[in-house]
């Protein structure tokens, strides 16, 4: 419960609403038993206010803390305007990689807008080097590592050549040039099947005519085999493909987990089951994406240890899928669907007011978003189980456009049988600008990435080894340009900034995740009425067959217990429904839940975004009613886009039912030492300092960054460790400052040679990071030792 407010309470001055009533006040009780007061209102937003009025009566309402998104105009793109320096659990727990860095910030800016995971297309040649271990990730294209083993060679070539291969070029992630790698997920395309139809499918595969003659040493069976006797055995290729590709990838791992620093992790760069939540493949029957089994016994291994060049190999045996670290959680989306008639305006007419993306995503069909990503996680965990007996790290990877260009056309609710295949040719995104001669594709529309990281987030908890992972949206080349010298961006960016408003919508729980328990498959008493259901995210698609059903919403809880035995809930809720549409339904923890006390919740959702609702469920209650039914703000609301997209302020209140709630704020304290210290040259040409540690004039300076602040506050204590060669009080004086404000000047104790601490009380900081400035102001020689922050 401390980080939840500790980390909220500067966002929610920034909060506004519309002639909405005040449904609950929830106090905010901090160690010096100050108070900050809080008015939720009916649509769920909150803002501060002076006092709380007496005479309060209990009541069990949810709330729910959003930040406004403004939407940018077009080729424009400000994840700043949702704060920075926030708090964010790190890599090791959840990853945040954007790919898409306009204008080349640097590691510093970007992890103070929340990513905190970076690839090397994102880096400048620079931060690459200075990166911190841990920081990194290298997703290897199959061409940098496999090279002109891409392809046929892959298969065609014994193991203790493709083992020659790679080793001479997978890189020591972790060392040399790649210092801040602890995560290489592969990316293999060409290399995924093998088969005669492969055969001069592109400049990868030759010819069948020429190749059907190669012959190949056989890892399934014993002996050699030419592709053509290959072909002409039926089951051979499925069954020879399987452990050749399983064989290549063990090694692959162990290489690269050889050559890195140790605790290197691995991902095979793909998810074991892909595409929209099937009920027909919910019971694995239709396996695991490129599955397969390790064989070496018939190439000269044994038990499943092998020696291939000098380098023992052991373990070499079961699926590949069991020797990953993560899964990369690659699953993109297709096609979508809209009504013939916008198609033909947008498309066809390309009628002016309709040739940009805010028209165009109104325009798609809505789908059920928050259940295809929680059945995706869910499908993909029971595989795991089957392979490793347990759940692992899933990175959620997606990109901002529809992977194909199919739209399927509809009339009204019914698909007319007819789809096309278009791509965005408005005036200012002609044919040629993506650098291969065609249109842009098609991007999604902003709710569906909002929804795809607030699930994503919500099944994660602080788990380690999960994440989310933005791929480059075009060329990867251009992802550090401006915006403005790559054309193919001249649109609206909202699909990548959503992700970002999804990050700082989800931020207050950073922290609170860790030991709090994820009810995957609440119960749901739908619409209210009838018997509590328990169903999971692929019932709830209910896709079955290839024939669409009905859909119910999708829910996911999870819970933890305060202190004084409160109980804090947050549940993420979504539905397939028109962006009016509203439903409530009931939703619960499973009996074997104890802990929840039979307490149940009311959530209200409108339109199809994911949307969620956090409950403080007092000690006392048990098998009682809370609610989180908040009443509709059109102002917040923007067809295609979730959370609050539009700034609103009330024009007039009124009060009901009211209730107060107690947080209190954990204590903070940090050290900072000079060595950690921010820098000047110290060149005694400039009248300063001779050598790093000697502060004479404004010249010398040295800035220590505080992180972590868990508040913007005025009461925070500021020491300053220092030494002098001063014997006397009040003979010197230097200056300090925080966030480049006014420069304030103290005096200093003498200290004969020794060390003396000044502390300096009422000092205002901002939550998050800080950057606190000691310098010299000509009053004297003194040297730094550290700086300590404090809060109690």
């Amino acid at each position: 419960m401390n980080r939840f407010l500790l980390l909220l309470f500067p966002l929610l001055w920034s909060l506004a609403g519309s002639a909405q009533t005040i449904s609950t006040y929830w106090s905010l009780t901090q160690p010096n038993s100050s108070t900050v007061g809080f008015a939720a209102y009916s649509d769920g937003h909150m803002e501060v206010v002076n006092t709380i009025p007496s005479g309060l009566v209990n009541s069990r309402k949810g709330g729910r803390l959003v930040l406004n998104y403004a939407p940018e105009a077009k080729r424009v793109f400000n994840p700043g305007q949702f704060g920075s320096g926030k708090y964010y659990a790190p890599p090791s727990t959840f990853r945040f990689i954007s790919d898409w860095n306009p204008g080349g910030l640097t590691v510093a800016q970007r992890k103070a807008l929340g990513v905190n995971s970076f690839n090397h297309w994102s880096l400048s040649s620079t931060d690459k080097q200075n990166l911190s271990y841990g920081d990194g990730v290298l997703y290897l294209t199959e061409s940098g590592f496999h090279q002109e083993y891409e392809g046929a060679l892959y298969y065609e070539k014994s193991l203790a050549d493709y083992e020659a291969k790679i080793w001479s070029t997978l890189p020591s992630a972790g060392y040399g040039a790649d210092p801040g790698v602890s995560l290489i997920i592969f990316n293999i395309e060409q290399s995924n099947g093998w088969g005669r139809g492969n055969y001069g499918a592109n400049s990868h595969w030759p010819s069948w005519e020429s190749s059907k003659g190669h012959k190949v040493q056989m890892e399934s069976v014993s002996g050699e085999m030419t592709l053509e006797q290959i072909d002409n055995t039926p089951g051979l290729w499925a069954q020879e493909t399987a452990v050749r590709r399983a064989n290549r990838l063990h090694i692959l791992f162990q290489a690269a987990r050889a050559k890195g620093k140790p605790g290197l992790q691995i991902s095979y760069g793909a998810s074991m089951y892909q595409g929209l939540p099937r009920m027909d493949f919910a019971d694995n029957s239709h396996g695991i994406f490129q599955d397969g089994f390790a064989d070496v016994s018939r190439i000269g291994g044994s038990g499943g240890t092998i020696v291939l060049n000098g380098r023992t190999y052991t373990g070499v045996t079961g699926s590949h899928w069991s020797k990953e670290d993560i899964m990369d959680g690659y699953y993109y989306l297709f096609g979508k669907d809209m009504p013939q008639s916008e198609y033909q305006k947008i498309f066809v007419d390309k009628v002016d007011s309709t040739q940009n993306y805010p028209y165009l995503w109104k325009q798609v069909r809505t789908r059920h978003i928050v259940a295809d990503e929680k059945g995706y996680w869910q499908l993909n965990w029971k595989r795991q189980i089957d392979r490793q007996g347990q759940k692992r790290g899933i990175i959620r990877q997606i990109e901002p456009q529809y992977e194909s260009d199919q739209i399927f056309l509809y009339s009204g609710d019914t698909w007319t049988g007819q789809s096309v295949n278009s791509r965005i040719t408005w005036n200012d995104l002609q044919p040629g600008i993506t650098g291969d001669g065609e249109a842009p594709k098609q991007w999604q529309e902003p709710y569906l990435n909002y929804s795809r990281y607030v699930v994503a987030r919500m099944m994660a908890g602080n788990n380690p080894g999960n994440g989310f992972y933005l791929f480059p949206p075009a060329n990867p080349n251009w992802v550090n340009l401006d915006l403005s010298a790559t054309p193919v961006f001249n649109h609206h960016l909202h699909s990548i900034t959503a992700i970002y408003q999804a990050r700082a919508d989800m931020q207050p729980y950073e922290a609170w995740f860790s030991g709090s328990t994820l009810v995957e498959d609440p119960d749901v008493q739908l619409n209210q009425t009838g018997s509590f259901l328990n169903y999971n995210g692929t019932e709830a698609y209910n896709y079955n067959g290839g024939v669409q059903g009905t859909q119910k919403p999708a829910y996911i809880l999870r819970y933890k217990a305060q202190t004084n035995g409160d109980i804090r809930v947050l549940i993420v809720g979504g539905m397939n429904q028109s962006w009016t549409s509203e439903r409530t339904d009931i939703v619960r923890a499973p009996s074997s839940f104890t802990a929840l006390r039979g307490n149940q919740f009311k959530m209200k959702l409108r339109g199809p975004s994911a949307q969620m609702a956090e409950f403080l469920v007092r000690a006392s209650d048990s098998n009682q009613t809370y609610e989180a039914v908040f009443s509709a703000n059109p102002s917040w609301e923007r067809p295609g886009y979730g959370g609050r997209v539009a700034a609103s302020t009330p024009t007039s209140t009124t009060t009901g039912t009211v209730s107060t709630t107690t947080v209190t704020i954990a204590a903070f304290s940090q050290n900072i030492p000079y060595s950690a210290a921010a820098k000047s040259d110290f060149l005694s040409t400039s009248g300063g300092g001779s050598h790093p540690n000697q502060f004479i004039t404004s010249a010398d300076w040295a800035d220590y960054t505080i992180t972590g602040a868990p508040i913007t506050a005025g009461d925070y204590t500021l020491t300053f460790n220092y030494q002098t060669n001063y014997d006397c009080s009040g003979c010197g004086s230097g200056s300090y400052k925080i966030n480049g404000g006014s420069m304030v000047n103290f005096t200093m104790d003498g200290a004969a040679g020794g060390t003396r601490t000044k502390t300096f009380t009422g000092i205002s900081l901002n939550a998050g990071t800080n950057t606190i400035r000691f310098q010299g102001n000509g009053g004297g020689t003194y040297f730094q030792n550290y700086v300590t922050v404090a809060r109690a």
